[in-house]
């Protein structure tokens, strides 16, 4: 799946000597998606692991069909990647794709990247005939949270919390 886009980005599947890259990235989205009150050394140890063993399971020869697609630009640098698996629906059973992880780079945000990439994403699920487009976003991330607004995403959930102090 090689897709071109009117950015001069190409988007095509991960190779090898991506998957360092990609793990770094993973972890450090799911950092910054934490809430400040959880952020400890041991949680940002804990989450590097998870990343790093979901990232051999998905490599392994059980791994659900997936697809990992890396954009990059004319000069062939990374500037975003997006992690999209089939799943099912744990209550209706229905067959739908789940974006893992989606990250563009710095210093390529706002240039429609990250669109491109979901785009890419949805055409996956598409392509293999699933029912929906499901990802998480943490609520203080103004701009994921615009982007997928925009790209007709609705709200189906709302995870609540309330912390006390156990001192």
């Amino acid at each position: 799946m090689d897709v071109t886009s009117n950015s001069h980005m190409l988007i095509q599947p991960a190779t090898d000597s991506d998957w360092s890259w990609i793990e770094v990235v993973h972890a450090q989205t799911d950092i910054e998606s934490f809430s400040y009150d959880h952020l400890d050394d041991n949680a940002v140890t804990r989450c590097r692991e998870r990343v790093a063993q979901q990232i051999a399971n998905l490599r392994g020869p059980d791994a659900p069909p997936h697809a990992v697609l890396v954009a990059r630009d004319a000069d062939n640098s990374r500037a975003g990647v997006i992690w999209v698996e089939e799943m099912r629906h744990q209550f209706t059973g229905k067959s739908m794709a789940y974006v893992t992880l989606r990250y563009v780079e710095p210093g390529y945000r706002g240039q429609g990247i990250g669109r491109e990439l979901l785009t890419a994403a949805e055409q996956w699920a598409r392509d293999r005939d699933l029912d929906a487009l499901e990802l998480n976003v943490a609520m203080h991330n103004d701009a994921a949270c615009a982007l997928y607004a925009s790209a007709d995403f609705q709200p189906v959930q709302q995870r609540m919390r309330k912390c006390w102090d156990r001192g």
